[in-house]
């Protein structure tokens, strides 16, 4: 075919893409954001009902909400492609009344969450619609899956993206684009992601008249932090990040327990070159055990959630909980 004939089919699409862009942009959608998430789904699916053929349905979880797959399915497929994106941001409620979307004078739509990902939803969607009014679909079952808790780790779609890509021979991922040197690119590969929570509990007495029997919590939350971003690493772009916290009493006491330390550690891709990257993650585990012990306060680490990058292994593994033990520090 004529891509001329694509081209402006495209064109055609532009000013459709950009309303609807806006119109994402002005919905609180924040991970777990009910209210928004149904706004957003409402306005996808309207988008995603014009093509010709496909089947809709939602798979909806009361912690982050639902998610939308659809499929368009020819007679005898030769076999599975699955396109994604997601549609929760990290913006909570009210940034998009304070953050209103507009577009620049060199024609840049800027609005919460255009780029990641609402912008990957018009680009997919309207090139599946633009492909199918052309006839240019292939003889495969094509299945989209947009989620609405990327953001806090995929911890529901994991079930779906296990179900609906079972068998896939590809799949397209959009999100936003790399900047290079030679203009704008294709992502290939992505960082791995570990998300964990360390409880600390420390002797709670008086800040007054019992100082000296009391082991504050929160004095050791501060050491904690510190020590996490003293392991950043620069050169290979491995860094932690610690939020939120909470905990603590009155402020006449001493602290006696903090609930609530996160962590969270990003890996380049290269950092996971082992055969088996849950020895890896499991080394790494025992890494962040060996700076939280203390003889003051009790503490207990555990990983709650992970993903690796695709290197031959699977990407996506079972939370672990570690116990505590001596171990030498990796270098």
């Amino acid at each position: 075919m004529d891509v001329t004939k694509i081209r402006e089919k495209a064109e055609a699409c532009l000013d459709s893409q950009v309303e609807l862009l806006t119109e994402f942009s002005k919905v609180d959608c924040e991970s777990k954001d009910i209210e928004g998430n149904r706004r957003v789904v409402d306005m996808a699916e309207e988008v995603l009902s014009q093509i010709e053929g496909i089947q809709i349905k939602e798979t909806f979880f009361e912690d982050t909400g639902a998610h939308i797959v659809a499929r368009i399915v020819p007679e005898n497929p030769s076999g599975k492609i699955v396109i994604n994106c997601h549609l929760d941001t990290v913006f909570p409620k009210g940034f998009t009344e304070k953050n209103p979307p507009f577009i620049d004078d060199e024609n840049w739509l800027h609005g919460l969450g255009t780029g990641d990902c609402k912008g990957g939803f018009a680009v997919s969607a309207y090139a599946v619609k633009i492909a199918s009014e052309l006839g240019l679909l292939p003889n495969k079952e094509i299945v989209m899956i947009y989620s609405c808790d990327e953001e806090i780790g995929s911890i529901t779609s994991r079930e779906v993206f296990k179900e609906e890509a079972e068998g896939a021979e590809c799949a397209f991922v959009f999100e936003g684009a790399v900047k290079t040197d030679e203009g704008y690119g294709i992502v290939s590969e992505r960082r791995g992601v570990i998300l964990g929570a360390l409880d600390i509990k420390g002797v709670e007495a008086h800040a007054g008249a019992a100082y000296m029997q009391g082991h504050s919590a929160i004095k050791e939350l501060a050491h904690k932090i510190l020590k996490y971003y003293s392991f950043n690493d620069y050169e290979r772009e491995i860094y932690y990040n610690v939020a939120p916290i909470s905990g603590g009493a009155h402020r006449r006491s001493r602290s006696g327990h903090l609930p609530g330390l996160r962590s969270i550690w990003n890996s380049a891709l290269r950092d996971f070159p082992h055969r088996n990257p849950l020895r890896r993650l499991r080394q790494i585990s025992v890494h962040w055990q060996s700076i939280t012990r203390t003889p003051y306060a009790q503490q207990q680490w555990s990983t709650e959630h992970f993903s690796l990058p695709l290197n031959g292994a699977k990407r996506e593994a079972k939370p672990a909980n570690l116990p505590l033990r001596p171990e030498k520090r990796l270098e």
